[in-house]
């Protein structure tokens, strides 16, 4: 997809101050993306779960190939938590593009790609703000289907990603391209990491003194919720299933 298409589809979820008539960004809770053209996204639960009494904003860009600088704030109007650590809500402005269609993948090794707005590349504050959006590439380590890992931080199918999610881009959409068509495969919603003692060795020398030698690996991979989790959810605030309303194709 190309860049500008994407920043018309995934944007940073933002608490604003207001600087007299401009909003100001202070916090970067997390990012989403559009599903319609309707002002209808979807982000992570927790995302929205940090919302709180604060009314958060999404900045978007009207003109990402005339005026990449350009970004326009648009205010949540309402927001729904849903399954699976998944949130529905609703601005004024919608996309122009978004995904064809929902795909789904079984097993392992296929290619996925995520997007969306790391804290560590936004700068806001003091009325700045720069949003390069950031792209990570890579493939399904697993499927696991709800009761297979009972350490996960989300029920239903998801999927483990070779790559960590990096703060603020959880609620990136989780994509492939196949059949010439973007297929929406998840919501990504966290990162895992383990520590694995490779080698330890403690050795006493003759005068009783203790030596210890300890090598560690650092395993870190991502969690996606998948997409058809949530096709038969009914949000109260649409009052249609979300198969219905999350792409054209």
């Amino acid at each position: 997809m190309p860049l500008n298409l994407i920043e018309e589809t995934v944007f940073p979820i933002c608490h604003f101050g207001m600087v007299g008539a401009l909003a100001d960004a202070k916090r970067l809770l997390g990012s989403g993306f559009f599903l319609n053209h309707e002002g209808l996204f979807i982000t992570a639960g927790h995302v929205a779960q940090a919302f709180g009494n604060t009314r958060p904003g999404i900045f978007f860009k009207p003109d990402p190939v005339g005026d990449p600088l350009l970004n326009r704030v648009a205010w949540v109007g309402e927001f729904e938590l849903g399954p699976s650590d998944l949130a529905v809500g609703r601005v004024s402005v919608g996309a122009h593009t978004f995904f064809d269609c929902v795909g789904s993948v079984e097993g392992m090794w296929a290619d996925v790609v995520a997007c969306g707005y790391a804290e560590s590349a936004v700068l806001l504050g003091n009325g700045r703000f720069r949003s390069p959006i950031r792209g990570l590439k890579g493939h399904v380590q697993r499927t696991i289907s709800e009761g297979l890992d009972d350490d996960l931080p989300v029920a239903g199918k998801v999927y483990e990603l070779s790559f960590p999610i990096p703060k603020g881009m959880s609620g990136s959409p989780l994509y492939r391209v196949a059949n010439n068509q973007l297929q929406l495969l998840g919501v990504c919603v966290a990162s895992r990491s383990a520590e694995m003692v490779d080698f330890e060795d403690t050795t006493v020398d003759d005068d009783g003194r203790h030596y210890s030698e300890r090598k560690v690996r650092i395993e870190q991979y991502g969690i996606a919720t998948a997409i058809e989790t949530a096709l038969d959810w009914t949000p109260r605030m649409l009052g249609r299933p979300i198969r219905e309303l999350i792409v054209a194709g």
